[in-house]
């Protein structure tokens, strides 16, 4: 993974490679749901919604101290995805 810090427009770089950088690993959680609707015989609409919500804070790089530091800013991911589609049988 690449780290790019962005601020006001401007990208720069986290740092050199011994710097401590964001973590390149992610645990979390993902739940969804999907609905399939019967279009005829043959086929269906499928409409469907997931989402997933990182546990572990992505900036590990310390600090501790004032609010301002940057090690103390808490960085997750999270996502949602949203599907639709046809669906037919197999077979």
């Amino acid at each position: 993974m690449s780290c790019q810090v962005i601020e006001a427009g401007a990208g720069e770089d986290c740092g050199d490679d011994d710097d401590d950088g964001p973590r390149n690993v992610d645990l979390g959680l993902a739940g969804g749901i999907r609905f399939e609707i019967g279009l005829s015989e043959k086929m269906a609409l499928s409409v469907g919604a997931l989402y997933n919500h990182g546990l572990l804070n992505l900036n590990d790089s310390g600090g501790g101290g004032d609010d301002d530091d940057e090690g103390d800013v808490t960085v997750k991911n999270r996502g949602m995805t949203l599907r639709l589609g046809l669906a037919f049988p197999m077979g």
